[in-house]
């Protein structure tokens, strides 16, 4: 029937927008700034990483960055992908890496098949790294492939990639949040 038909897509639609502001209200709320202001972030539900637990592969540095590097690595039984902050934890590094974790935390509970799973933190005064996932490979790597493929093939193999990555920056900028570190090495 199709007054059935009409109203079952009207109802989609309405969750659909209603889930959008479900995750626009979380994202603002866990990229708020100043723990015991008024608007004051949610606290931070992250596991801490259990340092003995993790080993780093030092020589397979997978990413540089303005506060350290991220490297291989196993946690848990897992290969993984250690953000290692080289910079002395300052309180408004502490800030800016919590406040990545919440939004991390926030956009992988409303879109866990798009985002890599944040594994665990640890903030310490002589260490302190982001466990997430290891992705395979990079946009880079799909561009130009090893050994080298027709251009269709290509083409036909990253198209989707792009789609979902620009998919995913409109999601994350129709919420205030901008990615920062958008680059084919990642």
């Amino acid at each position: 029937d199709l007054g059935t038909r009409a109203r079952r897509e009207r109802m989609v639609g309405w969750r659909a927008a209603r889930d959008q502001r479900r995750l626009c209200d979380a994202v603002r709320a866990a990229s708020r700034p100043g723990p015991g202001s008024p608007s004051s972030p949610p606290e931070l539900d992250v596991p801490t990483v259990d340092w003995s637990q993790l080993d780093l592969i030092r020589d397979h540095v997978l990413g540089t960055g303005a506060h350290g590097n991220v490297l291989a690595g196993r946690y848990e039984g897992r290969d993984v992908a250690v953000k290692l902050f080289q910079s002395k934890l300052t309180p408004e590094l502490r800030e800016a890496i919590e406040r990545e974790a919440r939004i991390h935390t926030v956009v992988q509970h409303h879109c866990p098949a798009h985002t890599v799973q944040l594994h665990g933190l640890l903030l310490g005064p002589s260490a302190s790294c982001m466990v997430m996932e290891l992705a395979e490979g990079t946009l880079h790597g799909a561009i130009h492939p090893s050994p080298p493929r027709p251009r269709e093939e290509v083409l036909r193999d990253v198209l989707p990639l792009l789609l979902q990555l620009g998919g995913g920056l409109r999601q994350l900028h129709g919420h205030g949040v901008g990615h920062g570190d958008v680059k084919p090495a990642n």
